[in-house]
């Protein structure tokens, strides 16, 4: 999910690594938990070999845990609306959740608020329901499972 090319590529892995450089790309290396590692999907790019990227949701998600990696919130928030046709609202909602950092479900809130990306969610199943603010309904949901966000599919 790219809006301008990019020189420098984070890669987040459980182990601490030096950063390195591949064909005139620099690669550094961002160290995370295990148990956050969800959301991802095998890619081939060659016959005998594959990578594992992280799926549209988990890539926005990244972006707003930590936007001094991609280029700041705002940058995060253009390719959300770039690619909203083709962002699933409620995975976005589940990973946030998985994740339980409350400035992400803020910030996603505030994204699904202003794209209007939370209409197809049905949000009756949260307490709390801040007449249908998302960041609300979002962390009133916390705990309960993805089964209560309702059957939408963004």
């Amino acid at each position: 999910m790219l809006t301008q090319p990019q020189l420098l590529v984070y890669v987040t892995s459980p182990a601490p690594m030096r950063g390195r450089t591949i064909l005139g790309t620099e690669f550094r290396f961002v160290r995370g938990k295990p148990s956050d590692s969800f959301g991802t999907a095998e890619h081939w790019v060659e016959k005998q070999e594959k990578v594992v990227v992280s799926d549209l949701e988990r890539t926005v998600l990244d972006g707003l845990k930590q936007p001094e990696y991609c280029g700041g919130f705002t940058q995060v928030a253009n390719g959300l609306w770039m690619r909203r046709a083709d962002a699933n609202a409620k995975t976005l909602v589940d990973y946030a959740l998985r994740l339980g950092v409350g400035a992400v479900i803020r910030r996603l809130g505030y994204l699904m608020e202003v794209y209007a990306l939370d209409r197809p969610l049905n949000w009756s199943g949260c307490a709390n329901n801040s007449r249908g603010r998302t960041t609300s309904s979002i962390r009133s949901c916390r705990g309960k499972g993805s089964s209560s966000h309702g059957g939408g599919s963004g």
